[in-house]
């Protein structure tokens, strides 16, 4: 199965924000769950302490500990977003100022293959490490060999019918981990 797609800047711009909140989902909930643990601890360590009681210290101090986590963890994911987003705009950029604007998808029986002005690959099915359709609309797919790359198809590019053959396709290809 063979697709070619052109490129269009608010679809790309749409997918680049997605991914991201896919990618970072997980550190948010690990961000998210110190802040809990930073107000619980810190609440208990104030009211024991209020009571006069040393045991109250050390539940303050835990609280502040995931306080700090929280707030490095607030601080990461704002200058991941940055820089991200930085670097999918220049290459947005330069993929819009190229003559060919064209993205060629190939799901080939032994392989998987993708392919633009600025980027091409082609790696067997054995180092495509997990797909996974997001909004019912989008499909992620992840290679893994010596970095990561990441490959987002959206249903409007190749219409439902192709998108459902495809998600079949890549069950039979790929073991999701």
């Amino acid at each position: 199965m063979k697709y070619s797609i052109v490129h269009n800047l608010q679809k790309f711009n749409f997918q680049t924000e997605l991914y991201f909140d896919y990618a970072i989902a997980k550190t948010k909930e690990r961000k998210n769950k110190f802040l809990l643990y930073g107000l619980i601890f810190s609440l208990i360590g104030f009211g024991i302490s209020y009571l006069k009681e040393a045991l109250g210290f050390v539940f303050l101090s835990f609280g502040v500990f995931y306080l700090i986590f929280f707030y490095t963890y607030f601080q990461n994911i704002k200058k991941s977003k940055k820089l991200y987003f930085e670097t999918i705009k220049k290459y947005s950029e330069d993929l819009s100022e190229s003559s060919n604007q064209t993205a060629i998808w190939d799901f080939g029986e032994d392989y998987f293959s993708f392919s633009n002005s600025q980027f091409e690959i082609k790696t067997k099915w054995q180092y495509i490490k997990s797909f996974k359709k997001i909004n019912q609309d989008n499909l992620i797919l992840e290679a893994n060999q010596l970095f990561i790359t990441t490959f987002i198809l959206s249903k409007d590019e190749v219409g439902e019918v192709e998108f459902d053959k495809i998600i079949k396709f890549l069950e039979t290809k790929i073991k999701n981990k």
